[in-house]
This record gives structure tokens, sequence and C-alpha cells, in this order.
């Protein structure tokens, strides 16, 4: 992203180990599109589901999150 023009990183002046990112102009403008871009797929995909379909959809999808973030990998053999 930084080498598209899109960010800039630099050293923090309270710490120089730490790095702070900013978006730049391009960045900042490339902001609205994409919120819309995302809102048209979230339209689209749901499109023909039920209020509840949806809505357990959602649930769904936050537990299966949950368990990948808090979870060890599976070991090798076990189901």
């Amino acid at each position: 992203m930084q080498d598209a023009g899109l960010l800039i990183r630099e050293p923090a002046e309270h710490d120089r180990r730490v790095m702070v990112v900013h978006l730049t102009d391009k960045g900042r403008a490339m902001r609205e599109p994409l919120a819309a871009m995302w809102q048209a797929l979230e339209e689209t995909s749901a499109r023909n589901l039920s209020a509840q379909q949806a809505e357990s959809f959602v649930r769904t999808a936050y537990a299966i999150a949950d368990a990948i973030s808090s979870s060890a990998p599976p070991r090798e053999g076990s189901t």
C-alpha cells in the first residue's frame, strides 16, 4: 500500500521504534468508493435472505471467527 502511494509510515516522535501509519490524500480518496463497493456487495449478498437468515448468518460468522482466533491449531490426526 505504501508502494501504491496510499499510505506513509514514519517513526513516532515519542518513540523512534514505533512506526506511525498515515493515509495519503490518494488513500483518503479511496475510502468512499471502497465503502460504497462493500455496501453494494453486502446488499447483493443478502438480497435473498430473510431477516432471520441474515441474523443467523452473522451469528454463525462471528462464532467461526471467535473459534479461529481463540483456539490453537488442530493437532495432526485429531478431528
